[in-house]
Protein backbone atom coordinates (compact mmCIF):
# COMPACT_ATOMS: atom_id res chain seq x y z
CA UNK A 1 0.00 0.00 0.00
CA UNK A 2 1.36 3.27 -0.85
CA UNK A 3 0.19 6.86 0.56
CA UNK A 4 0.41 9.65 -1.21
CA UNK A 5 1.08 13.28 0.42
CA UNK A 6 -0.70 15.48 -1.57
CA UNK A 7 0.35 17.64 -4.54
CA UNK A 8 3.65 17.42 -4.25
CA UNK A 9 3.85 15.32 -1.26
CA UNK A 10 6.43 12.42 -0.71
CA UNK A 11 4.96 8.86 -1.26
CA UNK A 12 5.22 6.21 1.40
CA UNK A 13 5.79 2.55 1.10
CA UNK A 14 4.05 1.21 4.20
CA UNK A 15 5.98 -2.00 3.70
CA UNK A 16 9.11 -0.69 5.04
CA UNK A 17 7.46 0.89 8.23
CA UNK A 18 8.74 -3.06 9.97
CA UNK A 19 12.03 -2.94 8.62
CA UNK A 20 12.31 0.40 10.41
CA UNK A 21 11.01 -0.98 13.68
CA UNK A 22 13.62 -3.44 13.52
CA UNK A 23 16.64 -1.68 12.81
CA UNK A 24 15.40 0.87 15.66
CA UNK A 25 14.77 -1.67 18.00
CA UNK A 26 18.35 -3.05 16.71
CA UNK A 27 19.82 0.33 17.43
CA UNK A 28 18.62 0.76 20.96
CA UNK A 29 19.49 -2.95 21.84
CA UNK A 30 23.26 -1.62 20.98
CA UNK A 31 22.52 1.13 23.07
CA UNK A 32 21.75 -0.62 26.28
CA UNK A 33 24.64 -2.50 25.64
CA UNK A 34 26.98 0.13 25.70
CA UNK A 35 25.42 1.70 28.22
CA UNK A 36 25.92 -1.71 30.34
CA UNK A 37 29.72 -1.71 29.01
CA UNK A 38 30.16 1.80 30.32
CA UNK A 39 29.22 1.20 33.70
CA UNK A 40 30.70 -1.67 34.28
CA UNK A 41 34.05 -0.42 32.81
CA UNK A 42 33.64 3.08 35.23
CA UNK A 43 32.91 0.42 38.39
CA UNK A 44 36.52 -1.18 37.32
CA UNK A 45 38.66 1.84 36.39
CA UNK A 46 37.12 3.29 40.24
CA UNK A 47 37.90 0.00 41.88
CA UNK A 48 41.18 -0.08 40.57
CA UNK A 49 41.68 3.74 41.31
CA UNK A 50 40.99 2.74 45.02
CA UNK A 51 43.44 -0.06 45.08
CA UNK A 52 46.31 2.56 43.78
CA UNK A 53 45.37 5.99 45.50
CA UNK A 54 43.60 4.47 48.83
CA UNK A 55 44.97 0.62 49.31
CA UNK A 56 43.97 -2.17 51.71
CA UNK A 57 46.19 -2.12 54.48
CA UNK A 58 46.62 -4.00 57.44
CA UNK A 59 46.95 -2.61 61.29
CA UNK A 60 46.13 -3.33 64.75
CA UNK A 61 43.19 -1.45 66.49
CA UNK A 62 44.00 0.20 69.16
CA UNK A 63 47.87 1.03 67.53
CA UNK A 64 49.16 0.78 70.67
CA UNK A 65 49.24 -2.22 73.16
CA UNK A 66 48.88 -0.16 76.38
CA UNK A 67 45.87 1.93 74.66
CA UNK A 68 42.14 1.79 75.84
CA UNK A 69 41.31 -2.02 74.26
CA UNK A 70 38.04 -3.72 73.11
CA UNK A 71 36.00 -4.93 75.94
CA UNK A 72 34.69 -9.16 75.65
CA UNK A 73 30.83 -9.36 76.78
CA UNK A 74 30.45 -12.81 78.08
CA UNK A 75 27.23 -14.75 76.77
CA UNK A 76 25.19 -17.36 77.38
CA UNK A 77 25.69 -16.94 81.23
CA UNK A 78 23.98 -19.75 83.15
CA UNK A 79 21.70 -17.86 85.64
CA UNK A 80 22.36 -17.34 88.89
CA UNK A 81 25.97 -17.05 87.99
CA UNK A 82 28.45 -14.27 87.05
CA UNK A 83 31.69 -13.89 84.83
CA UNK A 84 34.24 -11.45 86.36
CA UNK A 85 34.94 -9.00 83.42
CA UNK A 86 37.66 -10.39 80.90
CA UNK A 87 40.50 -8.91 79.52
CA UNK A 88 40.14 -6.82 76.90
CA UNK A 89 41.88 -7.73 73.33
CA UNK A 90 43.17 -6.14 70.10
CA UNK A 91 42.46 -6.79 66.63
CA UNK A 92 44.39 -7.08 63.64
CA UNK A 93 42.48 -5.85 61.13
CA UNK A 94 42.37 -5.41 56.98
CA UNK A 95 40.96 -1.65 55.89
CA UNK A 96 41.10 1.10 53.51
CA UNK A 97 44.13 3.51 53.89
CA UNK A 98 42.49 6.21 55.01
CA UNK A 99 39.76 4.64 57.14
CA UNK A 100 42.13 2.53 59.35
CA UNK A 101 43.72 5.39 61.56
CA UNK A 102 39.50 6.42 62.57
CA UNK A 103 39.18 2.86 63.97
CA UNK A 104 38.21 2.53 67.67
CA UNK A 105 37.60 0.09 70.04
CA UNK A 106 33.73 1.33 69.67
CA UNK A 107 33.87 -0.11 66.33
CA UNK A 108 34.01 -3.24 67.33
CA UNK A 109 32.29 -6.17 69.34
CA UNK A 110 34.24 -8.74 71.23
CA UNK A 111 32.45 -11.73 72.99
CA UNK A 112 32.86 -14.87 74.62
CA UNK A 113 30.11 -17.59 74.50
CA UNK A 114 30.49 -19.80 78.28
CA UNK A 115 27.42 -21.57 77.95
CA UNK A 116 29.33 -25.20 78.18
CA UNK A 117 32.00 -24.22 79.98
CA UNK A 118 33.27 -25.57 83.87
CA UNK A 119 31.53 -23.61 86.42
CA UNK A 120 33.86 -22.27 89.63
CA UNK A 121 37.44 -23.15 87.93
CA UNK A 122 39.49 -21.14 85.70
CA UNK A 123 38.93 -21.74 81.89
CA UNK A 124 39.82 -20.78 78.79
CA UNK A 125 37.12 -19.46 76.27
CA UNK A 126 38.42 -18.37 72.73
CA UNK A 127 37.11 -14.84 71.67
CA UNK A 128 34.93 -13.76 68.70
CA UNK A 129 34.79 -10.24 67.52
CA UNK A 130 32.80 -8.70 64.89
CA UNK A 131 33.42 -5.47 62.98
CA UNK A 132 30.48 -3.10 63.26
CA UNK A 133 32.31 -0.97 59.67
CA UNK A 134 31.74 -1.87 56.84
CA UNK A 135 34.68 -2.69 54.30
CA UNK A 136 36.85 -3.82 57.68
CA UNK A 137 37.90 -7.30 58.18
CA UNK A 138 39.00 -8.46 61.35
CA UNK A 139 41.83 -10.73 60.63
CA UNK A 140 42.96 -11.77 64.20
CA UNK A 141 42.28 -11.42 67.76
CA UNK A 142 45.09 -11.04 70.63
CA UNK A 143 44.63 -12.55 72.47
CA UNK A 144 42.51 -15.19 70.96
CA UNK A 145 41.47 -16.79 73.88
CA UNK A 146 40.82 -15.16 77.52
CA UNK A 147 40.57 -16.83 80.97
CA UNK A 148 37.50 -16.35 83.02
CA UNK A 149 35.91 -17.79 86.12
CA UNK A 150 31.59 -18.34 86.37
CA UNK A 151 31.29 -18.51 89.45
CA UNK A 152 28.04 -18.24 91.69
CA UNK A 153 26.35 -14.42 92.20
CA UNK A 154 26.45 -13.01 95.04
CA UNK A 155 22.94 -11.13 95.94
CA UNK A 156 21.73 -8.90 98.46
CA UNK A 157 19.02 -5.88 98.79
CA UNK A 158 19.50 -2.56 99.41
CA UNK A 159 17.27 0.71 100.11
CA UNK A 160 17.49 3.16 97.42
CA UNK A 161 19.63 6.41 98.53
CA UNK A 162 18.89 10.10 97.45
CA UNK A 163 21.96 11.47 97.63
CA UNK A 164 21.22 15.38 96.81
CA UNK A 165 24.02 17.34 95.04
CA UNK A 166 24.11 21.32 95.45
CA UNK A 167 21.18 23.01 97.17
CA UNK A 168 17.88 24.34 95.92
CA UNK A 169 17.73 27.53 94.28
CA UNK A 170 16.26 31.02 96.51
CA UNK A 171 13.07 30.65 97.53
CA UNK A 172 12.26 27.16 97.75
CA UNK A 173 12.47 24.79 101.08
CA UNK A 174 12.04 21.27 101.35
CA UNK A 175 8.91 20.21 103.21
CA UNK A 176 9.21 17.80 106.64
CA UNK A 177 8.03 15.07 104.43
CA UNK A 178 10.93 12.60 103.62
CA UNK A 179 11.06 12.25 99.73
CA UNK A 180 9.22 9.06 98.27
CA UNK A 181 11.25 6.98 96.22
CA UNK A 182 10.16 4.60 93.77
CA UNK A 183 11.25 1.94 93.37
CA UNK A 184 12.53 2.01 97.23
CA UNK A 185 14.92 -0.75 97.24
CA UNK A 186 17.12 -2.85 94.78
CA UNK A 187 18.79 -6.16 94.26
CA UNK A 188 22.33 -5.97 94.07
CA UNK A 189 24.04 -9.15 92.31
CA UNK A 190 27.23 -9.63 90.77
CA UNK A 191 30.72 -11.04 91.91
CA UNK A 192 31.00 -11.47 95.43
CA UNK A 193 33.73 -9.48 96.45
CA UNK A 194 32.23 -6.75 94.29
CA UNK A 195 28.92 -7.09 96.01
CA UNK A 196 30.33 -7.03 99.54
CA UNK A 197 31.92 -3.45 98.63
CA UNK A 198 28.69 -1.48 97.96
CA UNK A 199 27.44 0.44 100.38
CA UNK A 200 25.21 2.67 99.02
CA UNK A 201 23.02 2.65 95.72
CA UNK A 202 22.76 6.04 94.83
CA UNK A 203 20.00 8.27 92.79
CA UNK A 204 22.16 11.29 92.44
CA UNK A 205 19.46 14.67 92.24
CA UNK A 206 20.98 18.16 91.06
CA UNK A 207 18.59 20.37 93.62
CA UNK A 208 20.07 23.26 92.26
CA UNK A 209 17.38 22.12 89.39
CA UNK A 210 14.33 21.29 91.66
CA UNK A 211 11.23 23.75 91.73
CA UNK A 212 8.42 21.55 92.07
CA UNK A 213 7.49 18.59 93.78
CA UNK A 214 7.54 16.62 90.15
CA UNK A 215 9.06 13.62 90.48
CA UNK A 216 12.58 13.44 89.26
CA UNK A 217 14.02 10.60 87.54
CA UNK A 218 17.60 9.47 87.61
CA UNK A 219 20.21 6.59 86.86
CA UNK A 220 21.29 4.61 90.01
CA UNK A 221 24.86 4.19 91.18
CA UNK A 222 26.30 1.23 93.16
CA UNK A 223 29.25 2.71 95.41
CA UNK A 224 31.60 1.71 97.98
CA UNK A 225 31.99 4.00 101.51
CA UNK A 226 34.37 6.05 100.50
CA UNK A 227 32.42 6.82 97.04
CA UNK A 228 33.69 4.92 94.22
CA UNK A 229 31.21 3.46 91.88
CA UNK A 230 31.08 -0.41 91.99
CA UNK A 231 30.35 -2.71 88.86
CA UNK A 232 27.30 -5.01 89.66
CA UNK A 233 23.80 -5.88 88.26
CA UNK A 234 20.64 -4.14 89.66
CA UNK A 235 17.61 -5.30 89.54
CA UNK A 236 16.52 -1.79 88.62
CA UNK A 237 18.87 0.97 86.63
CA UNK A 238 16.61 3.76 87.28
CA UNK A 239 14.65 5.26 89.78
CA UNK A 240 12.15 8.14 90.74
CA UNK A 241 12.68 10.60 93.57
CA UNK A 242 9.59 13.10 94.84
CA UNK A 243 10.17 15.84 97.45
CA UNK A 244 8.26 18.09 99.08
CA UNK A 245 9.09 21.81 97.90
CA UNK A 246 7.57 24.85 98.66
CA UNK A 247 7.87 28.28 97.65
CA UNK A 248 9.12 30.66 100.68
CA UNK A 249 6.78 34.06 100.51
CA UNK A 250 7.68 37.49 101.76
CA UNK A 251 4.89 40.26 102.82
CA UNK A 252 5.06 43.83 102.84
CA UNK A 253 2.72 46.71 103.46
CA UNK A 254 2.60 49.70 100.94
CA UNK A 255 -0.07 53.07 101.30
CA UNK A 256 -1.96 52.82 98.09
CA UNK A 257 -1.26 55.60 95.78
CA UNK A 258 -4.62 57.43 94.49
CA UNK A 259 -4.81 57.81 90.52
CA UNK A 260 -7.13 60.79 90.83
CA UNK A 261 -7.66 62.65 87.40
CA UNK A 262 -9.61 65.83 86.43
CA UNK A 263 -10.62 68.99 88.26
CA UNK A 264 -13.61 70.11 89.97
CA UNK A 265 -15.44 72.43 88.84
CA UNK A 266 -14.71 76.15 89.02
CA UNK A 267 -14.59 77.62 92.60
CA UNK A 268 -13.62 74.05 94.17
CA UNK A 269 -10.85 72.59 95.26
CA UNK A 270 -9.66 69.51 96.96
CA UNK A 271 -9.52 69.36 100.49
CA UNK A 272 -7.97 65.62 101.38
CA UNK A 273 -7.86 62.13 99.48
CA UNK A 274 -8.87 59.35 101.43
CA UNK A 275 -8.47 55.43 101.30
CA UNK A 276 -9.90 52.92 103.30
CA UNK A 277 -8.13 50.26 104.16
CA UNK A 278 -5.26 53.58 104.28
CA UNK A 279 -2.50 50.91 103.75
CA UNK A 280 -2.82 47.45 101.85
CA UNK A 281 -0.21 44.01 102.45
CA UNK A 282 1.22 42.18 99.44
CA UNK A 283 2.12 38.95 99.11
CA UNK A 284 4.78 37.33 96.74
CA UNK A 285 8.39 36.14 95.68
CA UNK A 286 11.05 38.13 97.06
CA UNK A 287 12.44 38.93 93.93
CA UNK A 288 8.79 40.18 92.90
CA UNK A 289 8.63 41.98 96.19
CA UNK A 290 12.04 43.64 95.83
CA UNK A 291 10.74 44.98 92.06
CA UNK A 292 7.61 46.85 93.64
CA UNK A 293 7.80 50.19 94.70
CA UNK A 294 4.51 51.35 94.69
CA UNK A 295 0.91 49.67 94.94
CA UNK A 296 -1.77 51.83 92.57
CA UNK A 297 -5.28 51.90 92.03
CA UNK A 298 -7.83 52.38 89.40
CA UNK A 299 -8.23 55.56 87.75
CA UNK A 300 -10.92 57.73 89.76
CA UNK A 301 -12.44 61.44 87.56
CA UNK A 302 -13.75 63.75 89.27
CA UNK A 303 -13.94 66.75 86.45
CA UNK A 304 -16.71 68.91 87.37
CA UNK A 305 -17.20 67.81 90.98
CA UNK A 306 -18.74 70.32 93.66
CA UNK A 307 -19.18 67.85 96.21
CA UNK A 308 -17.40 65.10 97.57
CA UNK A 309 -16.41 62.35 95.51
CA UNK A 310 -16.68 58.93 97.02
CA UNK A 311 -16.18 55.59 94.62
CA UNK A 312 -14.63 51.91 95.03
CA UNK A 313 -11.52 51.04 93.06
CA UNK A 314 -9.80 48.20 91.97
CA UNK A 315 -6.06 47.63 93.52
CA UNK A 316 -3.61 47.50 91.18
CA UNK A 317 -0.12 45.35 91.16
CA UNK A 318 2.54 43.61 89.02
CA UNK A 319 2.22 40.08 87.96
CA UNK A 320 2.64 37.04 90.87
CA UNK A 321 1.66 39.50 93.37
CA UNK A 322 -0.77 38.93 95.51
CA UNK A 323 -2.96 41.55 97.78
CA UNK A 324 -5.19 41.35 100.94
CA UNK A 325 -7.44 43.67 99.79
CA UNK A 326 -8.90 43.51 95.51
CA UNK A 327 -10.69 47.00 96.00
CA UNK A 328 -10.56 49.71 98.36
CA UNK A 329 -12.84 52.94 99.14
CA UNK A 330 -11.60 56.50 98.06
CA UNK A 331 -13.24 59.48 98.86
CA UNK A 332 -11.79 62.88 97.45
CA UNK A 333 -13.42 65.89 99.80
CA UNK A 334 -14.26 68.76 97.55
CA UNK A 335 -14.98 72.08 98.96
CA UNK A 336 -15.22 75.78 97.79
CA UNK A 337 -12.47 77.83 97.69
CA UNK A 338 -12.60 80.39 100.24
CA UNK A 339 -11.89 84.24 99.15
CA UNK A 340 -12.11 86.15 102.26
CA UNK A 341 -10.40 86.48 105.13
CA UNK A 342 -13.43 84.91 107.30
CA UNK A 343 -14.04 82.52 104.54
CA UNK A 344 -16.84 84.38 102.95
CA UNK A 345 -16.98 87.04 100.09
CA UNK A 346 -19.15 88.25 97.58
CA UNK A 347 -16.66 88.34 94.77
CA UNK A 348 -16.83 84.78 92.82
CA UNK A 349 -13.80 82.42 93.47
CA UNK A 350 -11.96 80.23 91.41
CA UNK A 351 -8.25 78.78 90.71
CA UNK A 352 -5.36 78.85 88.67
CA UNK A 353 -1.88 76.59 87.87
CA UNK A 354 0.68 78.69 86.76
CA UNK A 355 4.51 76.59 85.52
CA UNK A 356 6.98 79.26 87.21
CA UNK A 357 10.90 78.89 86.98
CA UNK A 358 11.90 79.05 90.34
CA UNK A 359 15.02 81.96 91.56
CA UNK A 360 17.90 79.67 92.66
CA UNK A 361 20.37 81.13 94.87
CA UNK A 362 23.69 80.92 95.32
CA UNK A 363 25.52 77.99 96.18
CA UNK A 364 27.62 77.63 99.03
CA UNK A 365 31.80 78.47 98.09
CA UNK A 366 33.19 75.63 95.99
CA UNK A 367 30.02 74.20 94.94
CA UNK A 368 27.97 74.89 91.47
CA UNK A 369 25.10 73.99 90.11
CA UNK A 370 25.01 71.20 87.60
CA UNK A 371 24.97 71.78 83.67
CA UNK A 372 22.22 70.01 83.26
CA UNK A 373 20.09 71.76 86.27
CA UNK A 374 16.39 72.66 84.47
CA UNK A 375 13.79 73.29 87.35
CA UNK A 376 10.42 74.41 87.56
CA UNK A 377 7.52 74.16 89.60
CA UNK A 378 3.52 74.31 89.52
CA UNK A 379 2.00 76.63 91.39
CA UNK A 380 -1.78 76.38 92.79
CA UNK A 381 -3.37 80.02 92.70
CA UNK A 382 -7.06 80.52 94.74
CA UNK A 383 -8.69 83.76 94.71
CA UNK A 384 -11.68 86.13 93.12
CA UNK A 385 -11.84 85.14 89.68
CA UNK A 386 -11.02 88.94 88.75
CA UNK A 387 -8.16 89.19 90.07
CA UNK A 388 -7.04 85.77 88.62
CA UNK A 389 -8.06 86.71 85.44
CA UNK A 390 -5.24 89.79 85.72
CA UNK A 391 -2.51 87.43 86.84
CA UNK A 392 0.62 86.99 85.62
CA UNK A 393 3.24 84.74 85.75
CA UNK A 394 5.72 88.04 86.27
CA UNK A 395 3.40 88.30 89.34
CA UNK A 396 4.47 85.30 90.93
CA UNK A 397 7.85 84.72 93.14
CA UNK A 398 9.42 81.64 93.23
CA UNK A 399 12.95 80.99 94.90
CA UNK A 400 15.00 78.06 96.19
CA UNK A 401 17.46 78.64 99.30
CA UNK A 402 20.64 76.62 98.80
CA UNK A 403 21.88 77.77 102.52
CA UNK A 404 23.47 74.71 103.69
CA UNK A 405 23.51 72.63 100.64
CA UNK A 406 26.29 70.24 100.26
CA UNK A 407 27.57 68.43 96.97
CA UNK A 408 25.31 65.88 95.49
CA UNK A 409 21.48 65.58 94.78
CA UNK A 410 18.89 66.44 97.35
CA UNK A 411 15.24 68.35 97.35
CA UNK A 412 14.93 71.71 98.09
CA UNK A 413 11.84 73.52 99.81
CA UNK A 414 10.48 75.87 97.30
CA UNK A 415 9.16 79.35 98.16
CA UNK A 416 6.59 81.09 96.71
CA UNK A 417 4.67 84.86 96.92
CA UNK A 418 1.67 86.06 95.12
CA UNK A 419 -0.10 89.29 95.49
CA UNK A 420 -2.75 90.57 98.33
CA UNK A 421 -5.76 88.98 98.36
CA UNK A 422 -4.47 85.71 96.59
CA UNK A 423 -4.00 82.35 98.58
CA UNK A 424 -0.96 79.44 97.04
CA UNK A 425 -0.16 76.07 97.74
CA UNK A 426 3.41 76.09 98.23
CA UNK A 427 4.84 73.25 95.58
CA UNK A 428 6.40 70.22 96.27
CA UNK A 429 10.27 70.49 96.99
CA UNK A 430 12.80 70.01 93.98
CA UNK A 431 15.95 68.07 92.91
CA UNK A 432 18.71 69.64 92.53
CA UNK A 433 22.31 68.34 91.92
CA UNK A 434 25.51 70.45 93.20
CA UNK A 435 28.85 69.95 91.68
CA UNK A 436 32.01 70.90 93.16
CA UNK A 437 34.26 73.52 91.47
CA UNK A 438 37.97 72.24 92.11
Amino acid sequence: MRFNGGNGGRRWDLRAVPQLVLAGGRGLGQHWMLATFSLVAAFALWFVIQDVENPRVTGFVPPEADAPAITVQPLNVPTGYVVAAPDPVRVRVEARKEVLPDLSPGDFEATIDVKDERLGSPVSVRVDVRSNRSGVRVMGVTPPNVTVTIVKAAVKTMNVNVRQLGSLPPNFAEGKSPPVVDPSTVTVSGLPNLVESVNTVDLDVDMSQVRSSSPIEGALVARTANGTPVTVNLSATRAKVTFAITQQFEQQTFSPVPNVTGQPAPGYRITSVLIDPPTLTITGLPDDIDKTKSVGLERLDISGATTNVNAIRKVITQQNISVDHQTVNVTVDIKPIECGIDGTTAAPCGAVTFVVGPQIGTPPSGLALASSTRVSVQVAVYGPLDQLNSLKVSDIKASVSLSGAKEGTASYPVTVSVPAGLTVVQPDPVSITLVATS
